[in-house]
């Protein structure tokens, strides 16, 4: 709008072009942080400053007070859209429109495989849906060395032990459970 209103001329484009290009320049060819990208964040910020009045390098008094209320007005504008940009990303997940830029934390519900997904502590749950607690007892299918198979009811689990062998047909009691890791202990029969 100050292009065609007059008080931006070529010399604010270019300018802010080569803001640009420099700004560039540092982050693809120049490591670092250094004069490249110093020198061109000056450069759009004059153009930006020299977009908001139609002189170059103020003569008069009234040229002084236009030239700081651009230079107001050009950092204010950076801060708040800064600000703005600040406020919605730390509430991204509470706007209605932009919640569904975020993830949602998982929830109880049933995934692909048929396997439920669940976020009870200390509770492991079959494909067929049987929930298996800590101190629940069963029957090793298979010797555990120190993983194998152990049934508890009807359902058959994969389970490791605390770190001693348990051999086929023992007794053995759960003594945690956490996520998709069952630990077994055999017990005196």
């Amino acid at each position: 709008s100050r292009f065609l209103g007059g008080t931006a001329d070529w010399l604010e484009v270019v300018l802010f072009g080569a803001g640009v290009i420099l700004i560039m320049v540092e982050l693809f060819v120049l490591p670092g942080f250094g004069i490249w990208g110093f020198t061109g964040i000056l450069l759009m910020l004059a153009s930006l400053i020299l977009a908001g009045q139609d002189f170059i390098v103020p003569q008069t008094t009234a040229d002084w007070g236009t030239l700081r209320n651009s230079v107001v007005l050009t950092l204010s504008t950076i801060i708040a859209v800064f600000g703005a940009a600040a406020y919605i990303t730390s509430r991204l997940g509470t706007i209605p429109i932009l919640s569904r830029l975020t993830l949602a934390p998982p929830t109880t519900s049933s995934s692909s495989s048929g396997a439920a997904v669940h976020a009870e502590p200390n509770v492991a749950v079959s494909a067929t849906g049987v929930k298996l607690q800590v101190g629940d007892i069963g029957i090793a299918h298979s010797p555990l060395r120190p993983a194998g198979n152990v049934l508890f009811g009807d359902d058959n689990f994969d389970v490791v032990t605390d770190g001693n062998f348990v051999d086929s047909g023992s007794t053995v009691r759960v003594i945690a459970i956490a996520g998709n890791r069952i630990v077994v202990r055999q017990i005196a029969s």
